[in-house]
C-alpha cells in the first residue's frame, strides 16, 4: 500500500512496531482496526476509553491523533493485517484469518452506526474495505497463483480463466 510517501510511513514505525508487541489473537488484531475506524469517525466518546479494558490498545493513546488522513488510516490497517502474517506465516489458514478479521472489523463498524450516517463513516469504510481489498489483490492473489503453480488446478473451469 505505497500511498503515503515514505517519511510518513517512517513517522508510524516506532508506533506500529510498539503496537506490534501487544497483538497476539485474532480479537486483538480486530478491536485494534475497529478503535481507529471509531478514532477516524470522532464518535463522540474516547474511543481509547472503551477499548482500554483489552489493553492491546493502550500504546494507541500515544501517536492516534497524528493520524490525518484516509491514506495514512489505510497504511496503518495494512501494516496490522500484515503483522499478523508475519507473526503466523503464509499459509492459506492464515490467510484466511487475516481476511476474516478485517470483514468481521467492516461488519461490526457498519452494524454498530447502521442508524448514524456521515461522510466520516463512509471514508472509515471506504480505507476499511481497501486494505481488505489491497490485500487481497497484492498478498492473497499471488500466493493463489503460486499454489495454482505448484498443485495445478482445480477443475476445467480454472484452466480456462488462467
Amino acid at each position: 500500500m505505497p500511498y503515503i510517501p515514505q517519511e510518513e510511513r517512517e513517522v508510524f514505525e516506532p508506533f506500529l512496531l510498539d503496537l506490534f508487541k501487544q497483538l497476539k489473537t485474532n480479537q486483538d488484531y480486530e478491536l485494534c482496526i475497529l478503535a481507529l475506524a471509531y478514532n477516524h469517525i470522532e464518535f463522540g466518546l474516547n474511543v481509547l476509553e472503551v477499548f482500554e479494558k483489552y489493553e492491546i490498545c493502550g500504546c494507541l493513546h500515544k501517536w492516534i491523533n497524528q493520524i490525518k488522513t484516509v491514506g495514512q488510516y489505510n497504511y496503518i490497517v495494512t501494516r496490522i493485517i500484515h503483522d499478523l502474517i508475519n507473526k503466523r506465516g503464509l499459509s492459506y489458514t492464515n490467510l484466511n484469518t487475516a481476511c476474516g478479521v478485517l470483514e468481521d472489523v467492516i461488519f461490526e463498524f457498519k452494524m454498530n452506526l447502521f442508524e448514524f450516517q456521515s461522510d466520516l463513516v463512509e471514508e472509515a469504510l471506504g480505507f476499511l474495505r481497501n486494505a481488505h481489498s489491497e490485500f487481497y489483490r497484492t498478498v492473497v492473489v499471488p500466493y493463489e497463483k503460486s499454489k495454482i503453480k505448484q498443485n495445478g488446478f482445480i477443475s476445467e473451469l480454472d484452466s480456462k480463466l488462467y
